[in-house]
């Protein structure tokens, strides 16, 4: 016969309030709502429909801290084929037109939050090399880029970004780095291993990639250095992708521009990339990006002729469940 005396295991908080600060794993019964309650980890990798967009647009410059909190920023209406000034900012549910930008460009680089962020570069049938900045309520034309080149893209805040890469060299190198330090650009010594244009852009200075742009290509930028990391799954141009707060190890991407439409989604973990649950509507064309994490992400807008719909992304989360039978 087996014998339990010795076996010992670990008791079961009892409380009549859920925990603060709960950890990973951890189980305990709440007396008030006579329920068994766990802080566990779970998937979803679903996208849901949010708010459509105002205006219509592809090629949009995107910037905020996370997936309810996004400022859309300018980009190009195919169908009538102009350029836009549009600036719209989401709040988890609806968009709100802001401020429009002083110049009506598409195919910018932005980094930043709803309330402090940059954009800089971008297209209207030349390169123009204006930078703006974002303070909530208005724009402001600062110090610009050094070298224009359509196709350039980046990331970072408004006190710190990088912006890399070019689609028309020699007119700008598609190798080159440029730097901001809050004030002025500076052109980097540092060089993209693989030059290209029409990336994506992701985190911060110190800690940002250089995503797709032509083929599968990921690069880590460490504030000084390129660095060759995991090839996406698939290659990828002017996808939509996470926003400047988002870690090298944390990264979500989404669509692209061919085949047409894209539905494909990765996340980037910091060595590889994985396919994930797929957008339900395509796009092509530059669709506003966003997000804090592989496991928080928008994407907005984007095809031709250009599209408003918006959808979110959940990954794996953590939070309180109780526990049932089911």
């Amino acid at each position: 016969m087996a014998q339990y005396t010795g076996i010992q295991g670990q008791n079961i908080l009892i409380v009549s309030s859920d925990p603060a600060n709960p950890v990973e794993g951890q189980i305990w019964y709440n007396t008030t709502s006579n329920t068994l309650k766990a802080y566990q980890y779970y998937a979803t990798n679903a996208w849901a429909t949010g708010g459509n967009l105002n205006t219509a647009r592809g090629q949009i410059s995107a910037l905020g801290a996370n997936a309810t909190n996004v400022l859309d920023v300018g980009g190009y209406a195919y169908g009538p084929n102009a350029y836009q000034s549009a600036v719209e900012q989401y709040n988890g549910s609806s968009w709100t037109t802001k401020t429009g930008t002083p110049t009506s460009l598409g195919f910018r680089a932005s980094g930043g939050t709803v309330t402090a962020g940059i954009v800089m570069g971008g297209h209207d049938g030349s390169s123009p090399t204006q930078c703006i900045t974002w303070n909530g309520t208005s724009w402001t034309i600062v110090n610009s880029i050094n070298t224009p080149g359509y196709g350039s893209f980046g990331n970072g805040s408004q006190s710190s970004a990088f912006l890399v890469g070019s689609g028309e060299p020699p007119l700008r190198p598609n190798t080159q780095t440029e730097t901001w330090n809050g004030t002025s650009w500076t052109i980097s010594p540092a060089a993209l291993n693989t030059g290209r244009g029409n990336g994506t852009g992701t985190g911060p200075s110190s800690d940002g990639l250089a995503i797709g742009g032509g083929g599968t290509q990921t690069e880590k930028w460490s504030g000084s250095t390129w660095t060759t990391t995991g090839a996406l799954t698939e290659s990828k141009t002017r996808a939509g992708g996470s926003g400047g707060s988002a870690p090298s190890n944390s990264v979500l991407v989404a669509s692209n521009s061919t085949p047409t439409p894209n539905t494909n989604a990765q996340t980037f973990n910091g060595t590889s990339w994985t396919n994930t649950t797929s957008l339900s509507t395509g796009r092509t064309s530059g669709p506003g990006g966003g997000g804090s994490s592989s496991n928080n992400g928008l994407i907005s807008g984007g095809s031709s002729p250009s599209i408003t719909s918006t959808e979110s992304y959940t990954g794996t989360v953590i939070t309180t469940r109780t526990i049932t039978t089911s």
